[in-house]
């Protein structure tokens, strides 16, 4: 029996499969270190959500070795495909955006809760950790301007290669424009 193609915003848009991406977030690593990383996602789904994510071309192999008779496998996030593109996020209707940020902000509280829990409170403010919200009045060349240069730090950022001296932080953003301000078609 023939398998169903999914589409981008299935594959990434997945409580699990999130998780693995995140996980991945700048780095390669084997199922059995995305085993230790994630324990909360049990082996065998691991696995099917891996080879998921590799035949919708989202992850790659980056590295084969033979260990112990088998071959195992280093998976790496493909450039710019772990994530859902402005084009992309065009085809999807209002119950699957509503589904998809409600996995987002799923996932962002669970990350939340477990820093929160196995960090010191007077760690907590030296970490760097922070949230908060803000409204800004913007024309739409200022923010495009101001998308763009965010764009741009943040990629850069993402070219960072993990070294011993840093230290992963999940940067998460929402752009929700004011559905009571009237905007030209």
């Amino acid at each position: 029996m023939a398998r169903k193609q999914r589409s981008k915003a299935e594959l990434v848009l997945h409580p699990a499969r999130m998780r693995i991406l995140s996980a991945l977030g700048g780095r390669h690593a084997t199922a059995k270190e995305l085993r230790r990383m994630l324990p909360q996602i049990p082996q065998a789904s691991l696995y099917r959500h891996l080879r998921a994510l590799h035949e919708g071309a989202v992850l790659e192999i980056v590295e084969e070795r033979e260990v112990n008779g088998a071959i195992e496998r280093s998976f790496a996030v493909r450039a710019g495909q772990g994530r859902l593109s402005p084009e992309e996020l065009e085809h999807l209707g209002p119950d699957e955006h509503l589904d998809a940020f409600n996995v987002f902000v799923a996932m962002l509280v669970e990350s939340f809760g477990a820093y929160v829990e196995r960090t010191p409170q007077e760690q907590l403010g030296r970490d760097g950790a922070a949230y908060n919200l803000a409204t800004l009045w913007l024309s739409e060349a200022e923010r495009a301007s101001l998308h763009a240069a965010m764009v741009e730090l943040v990629e850069g950022a993402l070219s960072h290669e993990p070294t011993p001296e840093r230290r992963a932080y999940a940067l998460a953003s929402v752009v929700i424009p004011d559905a009571l301000t009237p905007s030209e078609p």
